[in-house]
């Protein structure tokens, strides 16, 4: 009988543990990269060598412009040889400034992604040990939610979190 009743008591505590409360929360990624002081210094310097990398770009595709309209001026003037020559020379520096483009932004884009994954991984463990001191079983991302109450949302908390934390 007591072995009824040990076996009774050990059943329904792996019954209660297992179906015990768990906490979930979710949290906007997002919201926290483009608020956060050190996401927006991120999106800042991105957007200034942006800036900086368009005014170069756009100054290099201005020459080639005018050098194609002078080609055009001289066209007459030229003979069908020199002219040419002078239009696949004009011809390969096109195809540079679009290959200069593309490189261009392929290097930002690396760059943005190397940035943000640097933040990621000093956020991460913020995210971490918050869910640890609250007690928070499962982290989700808000994008991935189709929908949730609002008095689950974390995004603030870390938001605050983060600001005293990362520059």
């Amino acid at each position: 009988m007591y072995r009824f009743f040990l076996c009774l008591i050990f059943f329904f505590n792996i019954f209660n543990y297992s179906y015990g409360e768990q906490k979930i929360a979710y949290i906007d990624m997002d919201r926290i990269i483009k608020s956060s002081i050190a996401g927006q210094n991120i999106i800042k310097k991105i957007s200034n060598r942006i800036d900086k990398e368009k005014n170069n770009l756009s100054e290099e595709a201005k020459l080639i412009k005018d050098e194609e309209q002078d080609l055009i001026k001289k066209k007459n003037v030229l003979s069908e040889k020199e002219f040419q020559e002078r239009l696949n020379l004009l011809k390969k520096k096109i195809n540079e400034y679009q290959i200069k483009k593309k490189q261009t932004e392929i290097k930002i884009n690396k760059i943005k992604l190397k940035s943000t994954n640097e933040l990621l991984e000093k956020i991460n463990p913020i995210i971490a040990n918050y869910a640890a001191e609250k007690e928070i079983s499962i982290i989700l991302r808000k994008q991935q939610m189709v929908i949730g109450k609002s008095n689950l949302d974390i995004s603030e908390d870390i938001l605050k979190i983060i600001n005293k934390k990362i520059n």
